[in-house]
C-alpha cells in the first residue's frame, strides 16, 4: 500500500523546520521514499486526506520516480459501479440492510436522523437539496487547510522557533484577557474553571514539549494563580485532545486538578490513574472513535466496569464520552452507556 508524506522547507534547511513556505508530497513503497509530485502545504495535507492522488494533487504535475516511463497499462475490467449515496449525508453506502423505502443510508445515525426529521414533519430539509452534504464537504475539503498558505501565519509560526517580540507580545495580550476572564468567574462563585489549548495529537504533541514549556505553561501557570488569589479552593478543569502524556506534570505542577478527555484511543487512562490519580482526576475515557461507534452495547458496558475498576477506583473519576456522540454512533450504544453508569455508580 502507498501512502503520502508532506515534508516541509524552510530556506536552505528543509530538516526538521516548522512553518513552511513550501511543500513537497513522496510516496513511500517498500521503505523507499519516492518524490511524486510539488505543490503547496494545503494540497499536501489535502493528499494526506484524501488517500488516492486524484483529489489533492489534481492538477499538479506528477514527476516520474526516475526517467524511464513504463508503457501504459491496458486492462479490459469493467469499471466498479458507483456507490449508492446515503440520502442524508452523501457518504457511500455498503450495508444494504440501512434501507427506508427507496433511500439508502450509509449507517443507523443517518437513518435514525431522517426518521426523527420525518416524523416530526421536517422532511422538507431534504428538498433543499438532495445528499446536502456532498457539495459542502467537498468544498470543506479544498478550504481546510487553505490557510496554511497564508504567508503571514507561515511567519507567525517561525516566530515562535525564533523567539520574535511579536510572539510574545501576541501571548501576553491574549495572557492578560484571559487573567482578567479567570478573575472574574472566580469572584462570580464558578466552583471550576475550564481551560483548553488542544495542544495534542493522537501520535504524541503539536509541538515539543520543550516549546510548550517555553510559551504556554508560565502564561497558563499566571491564569490560574490569578484566579485562586480571588477563590483559593476553585477547581481547574484542562482539555487538550489527543496524547498529551509528556505535559501532565507540567499541568498538574501549574495547578490543574481534573483532566480531559483522556482519549483511550491514544492515552492509557489506567496508566494515567496509576501515575498520577493522587494528585489529579480524570474526566471522559469512554472513546467515541472506538467503543461509541463500533463497538456492541455489551462492549460500551465492558467498557464502563473497566474504567470504573481502574480509573475510578479511589474516586477521581468523571466518566463521560472523550467527544460529542457523533450521527454514526448506535442509540441503543447510547442507551447501554447511561445504564451501566447508572447500574455501576458506587
Amino acid at each position: 500500500m502507498d501512502y503520502y508524506v508532506a515534508h516541509f522547507a524552510r530556506g536552505p534547511d528543509p530538516a526538521g523546520s516548522i512553518g513552511a513556505t513550501a511543500g513537497r508530497a513522496s510516496r513511500r513503497r517498500g521503505g523507499v521514499t519516492q518524490p511524486v509530485a510539488t505543490g503547496s502545504v494545503s494540497t499536501v495535507l489535502d493528499e494526506s486526506l484524501a488517500g488516492t492522488p486524484e483529489h489533492g494533487l489534481k492538477g499538479l504535475a506528477l514527476e516520474a520516480p526516475s526517467k524511464t516511463q513504463a508503457p501504459p497499462v491496458t486492462t479490459n475490467r469493467a469499471a466498479r459501479p458507483e456507490p449508492v449515496l446515503c440520502f442524508h449525508c452523501g457518504e457511500p453506502c455498503y450495508d444494504p440492510s440501512l434501507t427506508k423505502e427507496d433511500k439508502a443510508f450509509c449507517c443507523r445515525g443517518c437513518l435514525f436522523v431522517h426518521d426523527l426529521l420525518a416524523e416530526s414533519g421536517l422532511g422538507q430539509f431534504y428538498d433543499l437539496n438532495r445528499h446536502p452534504g456532498v457539495r459542502v464537504r467537498q468544498q470543506a475539503r479544498r478550504e481546510q487547510w487553505a490557510y496554511l498558505d497564508d504567508a503571514a501565519l507561515q511567519q507567525g509560526l517561525l516566530d515562535f522557533t525564533d523567539g520574535n517580540a511579536f510572539a510574545t507580545t501576541l501571548l501576553d495580550r491574549i495572557t492578560e484577557r484571559r487573567i482578567a476572564q479567570a478573575q472574574h468567574y472566580a469572584r462570580c462563585g464558578a466552583d471550576v474553571i475550564a481551560y483548553g489549548d488542544d495542544v495534542g495529537t493522537q501520535r504524541g504533541m503539536l509541538m515539543s514539549a520543550r516549546m510548550w514549556r517555553r510559551w504556554l505553561k508560565p502564561r497558563l501557570a499566571r491564569t490560574i494563580a490569578a484566579a485562586r488569589d480571588v477563590r483559593p479552593d476553585v477547581l481547574v478543569f484542562y482539555h487538550s485532545d489527543g496524547d498529551v502524556s509528556a505535559i501532565v506534570p507540567d499541568l498538574i505542577e501549574v495547578g490543574v486538578d481534573i483532566l480531559n478527555p483522556i482519549q483511550p484511543e491514544c492515552m492509557d487512562p489506567a496508566a494515567l490513574k496509576r501515575a498520577f490519580g493522587d494528585r489529579l482526576s480524570f474526566w471522559g475515557t469512554i472513546g467515541t472513535q472506538s467503543t461509541f461507534p463500533f463497538g456492541s452495547p455489551d462492549d460500551v458496558r465492558r467498557e464502563v466496569r473497566t474504567r470504573i475498576d481502574t480509573v475510578g477506583a479511589g474516586g477521581g473519576l468523571f466518566l463521560a464520552p472523550t467527544h460529542v456522540i457523533e450521527p454514526e454512533v448506535p442509540f441503543e450504544n447510547i442507551v447501554a452507556f447511561v445504564d451501566a453508569v447508572k447500574r455501576e455508580r458506587r
